[in-house]
């Protein structure tokens, strides 16, 4: 995995829990 994409996988998730979305977070898990 190149380092662009953990930052975006970074950048989702603090977007995700920011929210407090625990459904969308499922989802991007899945």
């Amino acid at each position: 995995m190149s380092d662009a994409r953990v930052k975006s996988e970074e950048a989702a998730l603090r977007r995700v829990a920011n929210t407090g979305g625990v459904g969308a977070f499922a989802v991007a898990q899945a």
